[in-house]
């Protein structure tokens, strides 16, 4: 069996052959419970944890409104400034010059149209206009050349269609044509020759959301999305993950029923062939994942959220094998972030079927 070694706050555990259980007792914590945040890595290497609900059953509260950020060279996670305002399912990117933007999410009882450029640096967040609508759980992907793609979310009554690009340069939002089903909760992955993929999401209006197949690309020089093949299956609440090769994994989610309706199911996009395939299953039905599915340096795939424990998917062989780490719960819409060294920092996440917010974040070395 390979050798899987973890690392859990600042201890450490290695195991051959069956993988020894990892150490807990030094476990780091975030300063605060969080889930649905946004995570970033930073071009010097820190992560920086943004915003998400922070009380009861996923609610607003004082810390919806700040971030955290945790240093790898120090082992350490601290309190790292606020927002303009609190923000849940939020999205965020790194710019080129280290500052993050910060788009959209609930804040208060709406989604917000806002968006604020925070800076490690000072802590400190401002302000930079408004986007063409409040959209919570939109497809945010960096572009070639620094910009930013804005794509679809839910505006509190429907699902969008409309798109838009931010220019760290004017700090302004243009918008750019409209995706041809209008979705939220898409999967976005940013391909080799700069086309943006959007794949699946959640469609319809209120209680007539149900998930998607249909699947676009977006072309930075024409600013114009069009139509690609459809995926395997109607999926939301998913995830997606560039492959070494190129191609594009897509992993799990739900259909139109969500918990009752998980998914462990797999595809891969081949942008050539402008195809999805069936690429296999997982060991475990997850959804509620999109931020906790890492790209390992060694070309594996580690899926870390929505069950007990986590799971690596290699597609060289199409296989998938469970990690040897039990993560006390399925921690829906944590997140997974990696390390320049090649860790993995999972975070937060609230536990399904109790809505009971965790603090926990576990490190590892895979």
């Amino acid at each position: 069996m390979r050798l899987i070694k973890f690392l859990v706050g600042t201890g450490l555990a290695i195991g051959a052959c069956a993988p020894a259980a990892p150490e807990r007792e030094q476990a780091l914590r975030l300063p605060t419970p969080r889930a649905t945040h946004a995570s970033v890595v930073l071009p010097d290497g820190r992560v920086l944890l943004i915003g998400g609900c922070v009380a009861g059953s996923c609610d607003a509260g004082p810390a919806s409104a700040t971030a955290d950020i945790f240093d790898p060279a120090s082992g350490k996670i601290r309190e790292a400034g606020r927002l303009t305002t609190d923000r849940i399912g939020s999205g965020a990117v790194a710019l080129v010059d280290g500052r993050v933007l910060i788009i959209g999410g609930w804040s208060g009882p709406s989604p917000s149209d806002g968006a604020e450029i925070f800076d490690p640096a000072s802590g400190r967040s401002r302000s930079v206009g408004r986007m063409s609508a409040a959209r919570a759980d939109a497809a945010i992907v960096p572009l070639p050349g620094g910009r930013v793609l804005v794509a679809g979310g839910y505006d509190g009554e429907r699902r969008l269609a409309s798109a838009e690009v931010f220019d760290p340069s004017t700090e302004k939002f243009v918008s750019v044509g409209a995706m041809d089903v209008a979705r939220s909760g898409a999967a976005a992955a940013a391909l080799a020759d700069g086309r943006i993929l959007i794949a699946g999401g959640a469609v319809g209006a209120g209680r007539e959301t149900r998930p998607t197949a249909a699947a676009e690309l977006f072309d930075p020089k024409m600013m114009l999305f069009s139509r690609t093949g459809d995926m395997t299956e109607a999926r939301y609440k998913h995830a997606a993950a560039v492959l070494q090769d190129g191609k594009v994994l897509i992993v799990a989610g739900s259909d139109e029923r969500d918990y009752r309706g998980k998914k462990a199911t797999l595809e891969i996009y081949d942008p050539k062939r402008a195809t999805f395939r069936a690429a296999g299953r997982l060991r475990v039905e997850r959804f509620k994942l999109a931020d906790a599915v890492v790209p390992l340096p060694d070309g594996r795939v580690l899926i870390a959220g929505g069950a007990p424990r986590p799971e690596l998917y290699d597609p060289r062989t199409g296989r998938t094998e469970l990690v040897d780490l039990d993560l006390g719960g399925s921690w829906n819409f944590m997140t997974a972030d990696r390390l320049a060294d090649g860790r993995v920092l999972l975070a937060g996440g609230y536990r399904e079927g109790s809505i009971e917010l965790s603090d926990r974040v576990w490190l590892l070395r895979l």
